[in-house]
């Protein structure tokens, strides 16, 4: 029988992300589950977010010129190695039990996807989406 090893795959398109490489990439390692293959794609980037993201434990993998988000997740997925993936963009931050409650929800149910809420801090009021946890099974 085939036995996961829960590995989470986190894709992060990167164009000219300069002013939240950092933050971001800081935010992924500091999440409490740790097995997790960190895939920065620069989409031909004309900052400095490449060389940002070499001075952390991260897979960094380049498109000479800019290809868009779709071609930039596309080469993350074909560099993943992970059981499960996750699409973040470079300006977005997690709380830091994310990846341990995605995870714990696919195991626990079974399912091969989870969504998870979204809270917009950035508009005049925070909106939150996807409050309620839902399973779908086939």
């Amino acid at each position: 029988m085939f036995m996961k090893n829960n590995l989470v795959s986190v894709i992060i398109p990167v164009y000219n992300g300069e002013k939240y490489i950092k933050n971001c990439l800081e935010n992924v390692l500091s999440q409490t589950y740790k097995n997790l293959e960190i895939i920065v794609v620069d989409d031909g980037s004309a900052d400095k977010s490449a060389e940002i993201a070499a001075g952390y434990p991260v897979k960094i993998v380049a498109h000479e010129r800019n290809s868009g988000l779709s071609a930039a997740r596309n080469t993350g997925i074909d560099n993943a190695q992970g059981d499960y993936i996750h699409f973040m963009d470079v300006d977005d931050l997690l709380n830091t039990n994310f990846y341990k409650s995605m995870v714990e929800a696919i195991v626990s149910t079974g399912s091969d996807v989870a969504c998870s809420g979204v809270i917009h801090e950035q508009a005049r009021y925070k909106t939150q989406l996807f409050r309620k946890q839902k399973v779908y099974t086939s």
